[in-house]
């Protein structure tokens, strides 16, 4: 495959802005009370959203129309989780263009648009839940598998905003936004209770209840468990001696816990709590542990609590204030053998009181005008390493603050024409960072929607790239990183040649300057974290998606997209083409939906070569026999591909298999 260059992106994206508007259709052709539709009936009548039909409010933190939303927002709502049958939050993600998931059997990484360096943590994505910040103040860890503090069945919607979004929302918003949207009472109306068994040994429970009463205050109170025992047998041939038992993992890929949530909303107040409680067993004897030991795990743990208050104070002015407080509690325990078999404990604990307070105005004609202030205080930073029963490595508690001022104007210039420009200042102890944002949308039709992006972004280095040192075990610390940053330029079309037929485009480059990696220090053999030259990403993602009259949905994306090191050598983990379909159908009625999903990922560089590309089916039957009974099978890598995941430094892997075929039968009912 030939190089593509900035130029030949731009030649494209400029002949598809001329030629799109030309193929609308006409006036007549296009109801204009489907183009006021919201999401929620558009779904049930099975048509495709148009750009003005439907509120975002993710982009620029206040509620406005995804046409005029200066970003290229993806929605998935709670249809297309059921549908598809995704069983994670990152599962869910996978379906949007420019998205890739990978896994070392211990946690679940999101790559965006060709960027997911092993060993990162997940630290370059911001993740919200309803708007408040869950990435932890230790690792500014993201998490996407079963340690997300919200069961996927409880989502409401997931709107994700790629790009750079520091301009909004501070450090981490760096590749890209995913704000999970939970549902609210009156969406159960009731008690509902779910199972699920299926591959591996795979066992997960639900009870839920919600309800919105009389004087408008809505309920809802969750509680999930779930236990997956994993594959019973996995094979490392980098292990295969009789000593390590052959390289065979056994009964170490196990994933349990629970999760809760629970909600309260009154008029303009609303109060929201969320737990998660995760243990995984370690199959792959990472960071240097002894092989097939059945006390290697890692246990994750995060609270939230979180009071809202969004209200109009005035003819022209809303406010918005929110204070939460968020604990997270890492452990890990790793067998090492010297001399004698020693555990040694890996410990990680924060603790954090944010808080925002933005007032947004629209007294002045044509403008939205939004001042913001936002703070974190982090009250614990404690990074521990011990062996069990014998000396400490690490004990380093930390506090810091981090605070951040911004401004955005959301500025009609014409009824087709809006421009959106904004700028943050944030403070950390690490570095300072002023980024700025603008966006042009013009609808240039009721069916044609064009946007030009431009934005810079920014990650100060957390504590742990900074400080963590296992005492020469496998790690040492470098307090002399700086904040890296980014830089990223965006160009996007969205076209309806009929309600039910979108076709979408976007092209985009970004160049990073200081990225933080982690890497091997050959005078000692140890992992840490340091400052690299840079990188760049360029790329383009094609979307089409028609509904059909009898209820069949069909969207077809294509992304390719090169990101490479300052060299001009591939990024690890970075596959050049995605190629995806999503199926959806009714079989006989709407009671019984048939969602097919076809996926391809290219090949991918690895330390010592490249993973081969693979291709993933999954299939899931959703049968509604009564109105309070559901019923789904799901059928997950149909064709049993054998495909695997690039690793970091801190395996002795290269690449780490997958799940082969597997299945899963759920049963919801409601009361």
């Amino acid at each position: 495959m030939k190089a593509f260059s900035p130029n030949r992106l731009l030649l494209v994206a400029l002949v598809l802005g001329v030629a799109l508007p030309t193929l609308a259709p006409a006036a007549e052709d296009m109801p204009p009370d489907l183009l006021e539709r919201d999401l929620e009936y558009l779904t049930t009548r099975r048509l495709s959203t148009v750009p003005r039909s439907v509120s975002v409010t993710t982009a620029s933190k206040f509620s406005q129309t995804l046409g005029t939303a200066p970003a290229s927002v993806h929605i998935i709502t709670a249809d297309d989780i059921q549908t598809y049958g995704y069983r994670t939050l990152g599962e869910a993600l996978r379906m949007l263009p420019g998205v890739y998931l990978s896994n070392d059997r211990n946690y679940s990484y999101l790559g965006v648009r060709g960027f997911s360096r092993p060993a990162d943590f997940n630290s370059r994505v911001l993740l919200l839940v309803d708007g408040e910040r869950i990435n932890d103040n230790l690792y500014d860890s993201a998490v996407f598998g079963n340690d997300v503090p919200v069961d996927i069945d409880l989502i409401d919607r997931i709107e994700f905003v790629p790009g750079s979004g520091s301009a909004v929302y501070g450090s981490n918003a760096f590749l890209g936004v995913v704000n999970v949207i939970t549902k609210h009472g009156h969406s159960l109306n009731g008690t509902e209770l779910s199972g699920s068994y299926g591959s591996f040994d795979a066992f997960k429970v639900r009870g839920s209840y919600g309800k919105r009463f009389d004087n408008g205050a809505e309920l809802l109170l969750s509680g999930t468990g779930f236990d997956w025992e994993g594959a019973d047998r996995l094979y490392y041939r980098e292990f295969d001696t009789p000593q390590q038992h052959r390289g065979r993992a056994v009964g170490l890929d196990y994933d349990r816990g629970q999760t809760a949530l629970a909600k309260f909303s009154y008029h303009a107040f609303s109060l929201q709590a969320g737990f998660a409680d995760r243990i995984k067993g370690i199959p792959t004897a990472s960071f240097g542990q002894v092989f097939n030991d059945p006390s290697a795990k890692t246990d994750d743990r995060r609270v939230f609590v979180t009071a809202k208050y969004n209200d109009k104070i005035g003819r022209d002015w809303d406010v918005y204030a929110r204070l939460g407080y968020n604990q997270y509690d890492y452990r890990g325990t790793y067998p090492y053998r010297d001399t004698t078999h020693a555990i040694n404990i890996d410990q990680g604990t924060g603790a954090w009181w944010g808080g925002e307070l933005r007032f947004t105005n629209t007294g002045f004609d044509r403008h939205r005008l939004m001042l913001g202030l936002e703070l974190q205080d982090n009250v614990r930073q404690l990074q521990r390493n011990f062996d069990r029963g014998g000396p400490v490595y690490l004990d380093r508690p930390y506090r810091s603050l981090r605070y951040g001022f911004f401004l955005q104007d959301e500025f009609r210039l014409l009824d087709s024409l809006t421009l959106m420009a904004g700028a943050r200042y944030d403070h950390t102890p690490f570095g300072e960072s002023a980024n700025p944002r603008i966006g042009l949308t013009w609808r240039a039709l009721d069916s044609t929607t064009l946007k030009f992006l431009y934005g810079t972004a920014f990650r100060a280095p957390n504590v742990f790239e900074l400080f963590y040192s296992d005492g020469g075990i496998t790690a040492k610390a470098n307090p002399g990183l700086r904040p890296e940053n980014i830089e990223s330029i965006e160009f996007d079309l969205e076209h309806y040649l009929t309600p039910s037929t979108r076709l979408a485009a976007a092209f985009y480059r970004y160049k990073l300057n200081r990225l933080i990696g982690q890497v091997n220090d050959p005078s000692d053999d140890l992992l840490y974290y340091r400052n690299l030259s840079g990188a760049d990403g360029m790329g383009m993602e094609l979307e089409a998606e028609h509904r059909f009259a009898d209820g069949i949905r069909a969207i077809l994306g294509y992304s390719l997209q090169r990101a490479q090191d300052s060299r001009g050598a591939a990024l690890l983990n970075s596959p050049e083409h995605m190629l995806k379909l999503h199926l959806s159908a009714p079989l006989a009625s709407d009671e019984y939906r048939l969602g097919w999903e076809t996926l391809y990922f290219d090949q991918r560089r690895s330390k010592q070569g490249k993973v081969d590309g693979y291709l993933l089916s999954n299939l899931n039957l959703v049968a509604t026999p009564l109105p309070n009974l559901s019923v789904s099978l799901g059928l997950y890598n149909l064709w049993n591909v054998r495909y695997r995941d690039p690793v970091g430094d801190d395996f002795l892997q290269d690449r780490i298999l997958q799940d082969g075929r597997g299945f899963r039968l759920r049963l919801t009912v409601r009361f």
